[in-house]
């Protein structure tokens, strides 16, 4: 590996090999900040040297370029040039949906909000076309494009998307930035807090098993609910509810947003069985609560030390979606992170058998 420094120019190809790209560019960081134009001048000369690299690499100097721009000189329309030279080489969809997440940040950072609103429109096919795509690329896109439509006031325009979004695939309403904003959205436009509470419920049915989540889907749901009734009696009620299975749950009398069931069950088998979240929430909407559970402890028996905690959360999550509780859910982890009290699984295949595989 040759060292390189400051003043020395990256086009000779002789030298450095094509798989070396990644740590040219680390190399290149500490001058990125000090001295940005030698940076970019440097990657654009190796770039132009080596144009056999492929796509994936010529994208990632592309990309670097444009980081520099954006971040050591401040100069969105150059940083958005070269973002815009890597999304137009033929590179792989992860590749892809991670610049354009940098290009989504790069517009909020300069308050482009109209040019936010025009890429989700051109860029959300490419996202939907992906039904496994990582959660982390819509969580970035939606909570620009929220940032831009408030700011814009096309706030109808954020909840009619966010709504087709979400009933194509209902497994990203456990994402805060996606539904939380449709919910507040809808909560302004009198006469639509009911279905921002549909949403609000679906939330809390399929948010993470963490407290921190479902403490916060449930603020939502008493927001919502305080909302719709002007009053605080319903989110009282679910309160008490949540511990005592006994008593009255209004969870239960709301209804949940209208979904495709033929189209949720497309979608199904388009899930290989990595998407264990995603097939389990569409078990649940698809009320096969057997299926859905079946899914989520499939990840323990397939690798209970690494993914023992996760399964636990997965299983957990089913049972707070049938449920409207977390009794059982709590001692379901803690036995199966004790091995003390009494498997509520047990029970719950009772209630609900799994017919077929999951």
């Amino acid at each position: 590996m040759i060292a390189l420094s400051s003043s020395l120019l990256l086009g000779n190809s002789a030298y450095i090999r094509a798989d070396e790209v990644s740590d040219i560019i680390k190399q290149i960081e500490p001058i990125s900040k000090t001295k940005p134009e030698e940076a970019i001048a440097q990657l654009r000369q190796f770039q132009t040297s080596n144009p056999t690299l492929g796509a994936s690499r010529l994208a990632a100097i592309d990309f670097r370029i444009g980081k520099i721009y954006q971040e050591s000189l401040k100069d969105t329309d150059k940083a958005l040039a070269a973002i815009n030279a890597a999304l137009a080489r033929p590179i792989d969809s992860r590749t892809y949906f991670g610049i354009i997440t940098y290009k989504f940040q790069s517009l909020l950072g300069a308050k482009r909000h109209e040019e936010i609103i025009a890429l989700v429109k051109s860029e959300l096919p490419k996202y939907l076309a992906e039904p496994e795509i990582h959660q982390i690329y819509y969580l970035k896109l939606f909570y620009s494009y929220d940032a831009a439509a408030r700011s814009t006031g096309k706030t109808d325009d954020y909840i009619a998307t966010s709504r087709s979004v979400l009933q194509q695939y209902p497994h990203l309403a456990a994402i805060p930035a996606v539904v939380q904003p449709l919910i507040e959205h809808l909560l302004t436009k009198p006469g639509q807090e009911a279905e921002a509470l549909s949403w609000a419920k679906l939330h809390w049915m399929v948010c993470d098993f963490d407290g921190k989540s479902v403490n916060a889907a449930t603020s939502l749901l008493q927001k919502a609910w305080t909302s719709k009734d002007m009053n605080m009696a319903k989110g009282t009620e679910f309160l008490k509810a949540l511990q005592d299975s006994a008593a009255p749950n209004p969870l239960k009398e709301v209804p949940l947003p209208s979904f495709d069931k033929a189209k949720l069950k497309a979608t199904q088998n388009l899930l290989s069985e990595r998407a264990v979240e995603a097939r389990v929430i569409n078990h649940l909407l698809l009320d096969e609560n057997g299926k859905a559970m079946l899914a989520a402890r499939r990840m323990l028996l397939d690798d209970p030390a690494k993914k023992g905690n996760e399964a636990a959360a997965g299983m957990a999550r089913v049972f707070k979606a049938v449920d409207f509780n977390v009794l059982r859910a709590n001692a379901l982890v803690q036995y199966l992170q004790t091995g003390q009290g009494v498997n509520p699984l047990d029970e719950f295949f009772k209630e609900y058998p799994p017919s077929g595989g999951a």
